[in-house]
């Protein structure tokens, strides 16, 4: 897949986290502003027209035709609007060579008929440029970078033949210019930082809802996302239940706080298992499931982690075992999933029923039926 180029607007600042949010945002409240602000620039137009009926034919009416057109044609044909990083990012650049070329033409607009109206009348082309870029500029002020050029192409120049050809009354607007235009660009500067704070929140109560509180490994909710998510890309997958032996005996001998510990033990050593293209996550009391794509979640894997786990030092000194009931089957639907966690389960019940310390496969899962029973009989030799 073709890497995703970061926007210009998008500042290399904002948080990596937050960054694909953060252009999404961005892009979005610009598709909701530039129509109107647009529209607002169209309607300017004939003003700035009447304006200049002293100018050449050029200043009075070329140049306000070429930003009447482009400012058209923003509000006519507008972007869908963007839900994905590269949307966004699409978006944003069109939006910022659209705004920009627009607020550079009536720069040039305001500048040239400066210098061409008389001196009575003159100051009205600066004041009537600085309004609109003032405008801009806060209509796009969640967005720091975008509002930052377009107070800078559109004021700055202005404001310098102002400052430097005008009598003092004009300097002094000049300069009243620059100050609202630096105000304002701060203000920009604060609505940035507010929205990445914002995001940052947001993604961090995201990530809350998606995590289990005491081991941290992702929650039922989560490994649904993840599990449907595998399933769009994998004609199988396989799904492993995994349910802890006697655990009530570990809080009834130990205590609650000392059984805690051992289900965070045991989620570290799950947690490896989350290779490229599986899932884990606790997903009830003593219960933790793992799902991924068949050819990276094989029978033998479960069948590993029971030795693992039996293998591993507990915080209360003694082995701790588990029961894995395992099924694979399609996932593209609810029913899909109903079905293939209706047949781990079952098959989890019949390892409990077996004796526990064991992996059990689903009838869907028939080709590990004799990794299983290799299993097994290896169980039952450690036993003897």
């Amino acid at each position: 897949m073709e890497p995703i180029k970061s926007s210009w607007v998008v500042e290399p600042t904002v948080p990596k986290e937050v960054r694909a949010d953060y252009a999404i945002v961005a892009a979005q409240h610009v598709r909701a502003q530039e129509p109107l602000l647009l529209a607002g620039f169209t309607f300017g137009v004939p003003c700035a027209m009447l304006m200049g009926e002293s100018l050449p034919v050029l200043l009075r009416f070329g140049l306000p035709t070429a930003i009447f057109v482009l400012c058209l044609l923003g509000v006519v044909f507008r972007p869908r609007l963007p839900t994905t990083e590269r949307e966004a990012t699409r978006s944003l650049t069109m939006a910022t060579a659209r705004t920009g070329g627009i607020i550079a033409l009536g720069s040039v607009w305001s500048i040239l008929s400066w210098q061409g109206a008389d001196e009575a009348t003159r100051f009205g082309f600066p004041f009537f440029m600085a309004l609109g870029v003032i405008v801009t500029g806060y209509a796009f002020a969640k967005v720091r970078r975008l509002a930052g050029a377009c107070l800078i192409v559109g004021i700055l120049p202005i404001a310098t033949v102002v400052l430097v050809q005008g009598n003092l009354v004009e300097k002094a607007c000049g300069a009243a210019m620059v100050v609202a235009a630096v105000f304002l660009f701060i203000m920009a500067s604060n609505n940035r930082r507010f929205l990445v704070e914002l995001l940052e929140k947001r993604q961090a109560l995201h990530q809350l809802s998606r995590c289990d509180s005491l081991t941290g490994l992702p929650n039922r909710r989560a490994f649904l996302d993840d599990a449907y998510e595998l399933g769009r890309t994998a004609d199988h997958l396989r799904l492993i239940l995994l349910d802890l032996d006697r655990f009530k005996a570990i809080n009834d001998s130990y205590g609650h706080e000392m059984g805690d510990r051992v289900l965070c033990a045991v989620s570290r050593i799950i947690e490896k298992f989350a290779l490229p293209g599986v899932a884990v996550a606790r997903v009830g009391g003593e219960e933790f499931a793992l799902v991924g794509r068949i050819d990276d979640l094989s029978a033998v894997a479960g069948l590993h982690l029971l030795t693992t786990l039996r293998q591993a030092d507990m915080p209360h000194g003694t082995r701790v075992t588990a029961s894995i009931g395992m099924a694979s089957g399609p996932l593209k639907s609810d029913d899909d999933w109903k079905l293939l966690y209706s047949l781990a389960d079952q098959a989890l019940y019949e390892a409990k029923a077996e004796g526990r310390d064991c992996a059990v496969a689903g009838s869907s899962d028939a080709p590990t039926d004799a990794a299983v029973a290799d299993e097994g009989q290896a169980r039952d030799h450690r036993a003897a």
